[in-house]
């Protein structure tokens, strides 16, 4: 019985909301699109879609959310999350979270929408209403980040995310504060009887991601409409494994069954995370650049991480280095995304794949032939 439904705003934080489902003992497939939605998905705890939300302009949410979140609420889900990114990526013109909210009042019950962007695994806090994330070296507030604030699309100049969020919409948008956490009865209530159209939950531990995830299913109300980040799946994965009874237990269904990935009605379990196989992976055509393409057209294996990246919507050649390796080496690895995969991902000793250069290419190349333009 399918238990979560969620769509992703862009594809590799898709794989991330389904990962920390798994993370708290709960199958599922991932889908490219609410087209793809068919029977057969009952026997998955979890049904995702991997969407492109994010990079949207706000106008175009309807087309793209709102028929995604109808499909999703037909499933009959406990839970049906739109996950985002942990970051807040999001503006008043571009891939607007606020919007989608307004969005999800005309699919859903009337109820607050709970919202969680902290992802503490990730570097990622909410405290007092305040949002802030490692850089790799020391945490900062978001409005303050080095890249955050300074983004080419989306530059964020506000940490609280009640005022970042309700910029983006005409709904009213509160806050849960953590202090509240103790009295459990009394989360639920703040969660599920405020005035609010949505509630920013703070969260700076993993038992903080399920309290609130616990509280907000105080509700009765199905599918329970939830907007958050990784770190929002994962409270929810336990809260209700825990109450199936089996906290820390095994998943649903077959134990054979891991992720699944697919692009069509049907749907391909998965023995481990390591999708696509070595297989399908050796037939992926390669483009000029050297970028092979994963079975679906859409997604890649980084080379040097191993992990699955991003669809093919980045741009710049910011963006395409960070997984591409040098020239020439197409024949005989796999290269990345032209999206790529967070530099936090990227293992310190990794060098400079070409053969003769010794430059470390643990983070975006700027000086060694990586960097150079020439395969990026």
């Amino acid at each position: 019985m399918t238990q979560v439904g969620f769509y992703g705003d862009d594809f590799t934080g898709s794989i991330d909301a389904l990962l920390q489902y798994r993370r708290a003992g709960l199958d599922g497939v991932l889908l490219t699109g609410p087209d793809d939605l068919a029977s057969g998905l009952a026997d998955h705890a979890v049904v995702g879609i991997a969407g492109i939300s994010r990079s949207l302009p706000a106008d175009d949410l309807a087309t793209e959310v709102a028929p995604a979140l109808v499909r999703l609420r037909d499933l009959d889900p406990r839970v049906v999350q739109y996950k985002a990114c942990s970051t807040a990526d999001s503006s008043p013109e571009t891939g607007s979270v606020g919007r989608v909210l307004e969005l999800a009042r005309q699919v859903f019950p009337p109820a607050p929408v709970p919202m969680i962007f902290a992802q503490p695994d990730f570097g990622r806090y909410t405290v007092f209403g305040q949002h802030f994330a490692s850089d790799g070296r020391r945490v900062h507030r978001l409005d303050r980040h080095p890249i955050m604030a300074h983004h080419p699309v989306t530059p964020i100049a506000e940490a609280d995310l009640a005022r970042l969020i309700g910029r983006q919409t005409w709904l009213s948008v509160g806050s849960v504060p953590w202090t509240e956490y103790a009295d459990p009865d009394r989360l639920a209530t703040l969660i599920n009887s405020g005035a609010d159209a949505a509630v920013i939950c703070d969260a700076l531990t993993d038992d903080h991601l399920e309290l609130v995830a616990r509280a907000a299913l105080a509700d009765p109300a199905r599918p329970r409409f939830m907007i958050g980040s990784g770190g929002l799946s994962l409270g929810v994965g336990r809260a209700l494994r825990q109450a199936q009874g089996s906290e820390g237990g095994a998943a649903q269904g077959s134990e054979a069954r891991g992720l699944g990935l697919s692009k069509s009605n049907q749907v391909a379990p998965a023995t481990d995370a390591r999708w696509p196989s070595a297989a399908a992976r050796r037939r992926a055509p390669a483009n000029r650049s050297g970028t092979r393409y994963g079975p679906a057209g859409r997604s890649w294996i980084c080379s040097r991480t191993g992990l699955p990246s991003g669809p093919s919507r980045g741009t710049g050649p910011a963006f395409r280095s960070w997984c591409t390796p040098c020239p020439g080496t197409a024949s005989r690895r796999l290269t990345g995304s032209p999206t790529g995969w967070p530099r936090s991902r990227t293992p310190a000793s990794t060098r400079c794949p070409r053969p003769g250069c010794s430059a470390a290419a643990a983070t975006p190349p700027a000086a060694c032939c990586a960097g150079s333009g020439s395969g990026s």
